[in-house]
């Protein structure tokens, strides 16, 4: 990676996202999920990767829209 792309670095991580995935197709959809729910809830409360997800657990925790 060129030291001038990113500060030279790069972070191949992209933080917490399940939150989302799990309201759409447990909450909304009502497929059971109790591997992806158990470690849903045991991310919460989800912060921000500083990219494009951010505080899942605040607009997608339980919202059945």
């Amino acid at each position: 990676m060129p030291s001038w792309l990113c500060g030279g670095t790069l972070n191949r991580h992209l933080g917490p996202t399940s939150e989302v995935s799990f309201t759409a197709l447990s909450t909304r959809l009502g497929i059971g999920m109790a591997n992806t729910q158990r470690y849903t809830e045991s991310q919460r409360p989800q912060g921000t990767d500083n990219l494009f997800v951010a505080w899942e657990t605040l607009t997608h925790a339980a919202n059945p829209a």
